[in-house]
């Protein structure tokens, strides 16, 4: 028995990624059971000792903010942990993500191309290395093409569709809005789509977006979303793959981190400034 920590269900990424990740452990002789919690403010990990010791024989964390605590406190239960989707900076943890920062630059490099200069961002929590890597890389491919992007045109909540919805309007109360958004991932663009349209917004003509991770929502024919896609399979794969290695090694394997890459998909949501 495996067990996959996750958030909330509510972001249909993370709902492909389970349905990937319990045919991987299926694969190799594995049920997957799962954890909802963020592990981000959670200080007291007690609770997780039980299932640990009695029940699991390893766990793959998908939502670890950059401050947990409880993942460190997972290692000192000894059991074999992979982090999938998030990082967390410093720790010794087999790790699988894509390359957040080059996603980042990815779409900067898409909106600069089509002539935008005053974007604005709608991310995620800022203590995720999501959010963080993607706003990072972003901003920096701006600036060193002389393109300033303005702090107060950054704005961190949720990776919900109320965020991104929440978030737009903001942004257009302004005086001068941006031309282009940069969202935390997909359920948050198609609540910036939504708000734009009740706004009379046009998109892409007066607005472009773009997302992160390509669900399949992101295709259909009423939001053909530009986003930039995580190869989902390949890292539910690899996430399941690293847990079994170390599970057989007997935890004494030294860490990896799996870096995959990103690519651009162009779809209707973005056009020329």
């Amino acid at each position: 028995m495996v067990g996959v920590v996750v958030a909330a269900l509510h972001n249909q990424f993370y709902v492909h990624l389970l349905d990937r990740l319990h045919d991987e452990l299926r694969s190799y002789g594995y049920h997957m059971t799962l954890i909802i919690d963020s592990l981000s403010e959670q200080e007291d990990y007690s609770a997780f000792e039980p299932l640990v010791h009695q029940y699991l024989e390893g766990i793959i964390v998908t939502t670890a903010s950059v401050d947990s605590a409880v993942v460190p406190a997972l290692k000192e239960l000894g059991i074999p942990v992979v982090l999938a989707v998030r990082s967390i900076d410093g720790l010794p943890f087999d790790t699988v993500e894509v390359d957040n920062k080059v996603a980042g630059q990815e779409a900067a490099r898409h909106l600069f191309e089509l002539g935008h200069r005053r974007i604005g961002f709608i991310m995620g929590p800022a203590e995720t290395s999501t959010s963080r890597d993607r706003h990072r890389g972003a901003t920096e491919w701006f600036e060193e093409r002389g393109v300033v992007c303005e702090p107060g045109l950054s704005l961190w909540g949720a990776f919900t569709h109320a965020s991104g919805y929440s978030a737009l309007i903001t942004f257009l109360s302004r005086p001068n809005p941006p031309t282009a958004v940069i969202c935390g991932n997909d359920t948050i663009a198609i609540g910036v789509i939504e708000a734009a349209r009740k706004r009379g917004v046009q998109i892409p003509l007066q607005l472009s977006v773009i997302g992160f991770d390509d669900i399949p929502i992101a295709g259909w024919e009423m939001i053909q979303l530009t986003t930039v896609r995580q190869p989902i399979a390949e890292m539910a794969h690899m996430a399941a793959r690293r847990l079994i290695e170390r599970i057989r090694s007997g935890n004494e394997d030294p860490p990896r981190h799996d870096r995959l890459p990103v690519s651009l998909v162009q779809r209707n949501t973005t056009g020329r400034v």
